[in-house]
């Protein structure tokens, strides 16, 4: 039952109740959001309707929030209840396939704040914490590997798709010389992880750290690291991309563009490609430190995980009476207006490609929109 939606949106999901004793209309359920951030608990954001056995629930996020929500439908026949939770994840844009700001109501276990979002796949389950808008990665004392899914999954080595992830990271205190992983995609068993981000001490300043990338080796001997010493106690937001052709890995430390200032590992590991269906978080009772990560996000788009929008063509063909617009970054979205100066509106479910006949004697402009 799990699902996703679009900022700034309504989603209505329909649902049966049901009782062996009790009929159905006299059974009043209950909404519970665990995640008041982005939606809150009020009729304005989680409303409940239908009659009988066949109910609906509306959700309405609220204006300009993103993330994950876990969502609880309670029901009571006056002696028994029953509940049921999934998960609805809020995005920005379609280009966006799993957002977490973190910001759990609640302090804890990720597995159980997050409403099993987030699962255990090795290690300790129920080690690694969240709460206030963070997750804590303790890898000194605890061991619990995490990770959870990705939307569309899974993306296919041979899919022709670019993977991105971001979140913001703040060590607490140093790795070891060697290291340790903290990040990676992850394919659908506990071995096949992908753009490792590392964090060691090895060629940094005494006091400092670096971060760099593997794309798939579990030593930092092989990791390639960006030449910039980080502090303990400052956030960096850390991207990093994923070519599915070839799983070249590349990581970047507060990036202003896809073209400057990251380190790529290009090792060949051709043989050890993996089809990719979640971001996983780790933590290894080694030489990882202790870092918290924050609003975190994967995306098929540079732009679409870190806000950092290049200007893209709209480009069009024309073979009466119909006019094609093509373009390449599927984060934008098209709009149109009978005014060059606008008001311009989106048009819903346009990908590129979009046709429209041009036989309409009223005139008509275009253009790409990024949220």
């Amino acid at each position: 039952m799990d699902t996703n939606m679009l900022g700034n949106a309504s989603l209505t999901i329909p649902f049966t109740i049901g009782d062996d004793h009790t009929p159905p209309a006299s059974i009043t359920p209950t909404v519970f959001s665990g995640n008041t951030t982005l939606v809150s608990n009020d009729v304005a954001h989680v409303s409940l309707g239908g009659s009988g056995a066949n109910r609906t629930l509306t959700i309405t996020p609220v204006t300009n929030q993103f993330g994950t929500v876990p969502i609880t439908i309670s029901a009571s026949d006056g002696s028994l209840n029953t509940s049921q939770t999934f998960i609805l994840v809020v995005r920005p844009n379609t280009s966006v396939v799993l957002n977490d700001n973190f910001d759990y109501d609640g302090t804890g276990a990720i597995i159980s704040q997050s409403g099993g979002f987030w699962q255990t796949h090795s290690g300790t389950a129920g080690q690694m914490q969240v709460g206030s808008g963070v997750v804590t990665v303790d890898g000194v004392h605890n061991s619990e590997d995490v990770n959870a899914p990705l939307i569309g999954q899974p993306y296919t080595t041979n899919s022709g798709a670019v993977l991105y992830s971001r979140y913001i990271v703040n060590y607490k205190t140093l790795p070891g010389t060697a290291g340790s992983y903290f990040g990676h995609f992850k394919d659908n068993t506990i071995y096949g992880f992908i753009a490792r981000v590392w964090a060691f001490t090895n060629g940094a300043a005494s006091g400092n750290y670096r971060i760099g990338i593997a794309n798939s080796a579990g030593t930092s001997a092989t990791a390639v690291p960006v030449p910039q010493d980080l502090v303990l106690n400052s956030n960096y937001v850390v991207v990093t991309r994923l070519v599915l052709s070839n799983e070249f890995s590349t990581v970047w430390i507060n990036p202003t563009s896809e073209s400057s200032g990251g380190v790529t590992d290009t090792t060949d590991i051709t043989t050890n490609k993996v089809n990719i269906y979640s971001y996983a978080f780790r933590e290894s009772t080694a030489d990882e430190g202790i870092l918290t990560v924050s609003n975190f996000s994967v995306a098929l788009s540079f732009a679409a995980v870190t806000g950092v929008v290049v200007p893209i063509h709209l480009d069009f063909q024309w073979s009466n009476p119909n006019l094609t617009l093509t373009w390449s970054d599927p984060s934008f979205s098209l709009q149109s207006s009978t005014n060059v100066t606008g008001t311009y509106t989106t048009i819903s479910g346009a990908n590129s490609g979009f046709t429209t006949n041009t036989t309409s004697s009223s005139t008509k402009f275009f253009r790409l929109y990024h949220p």
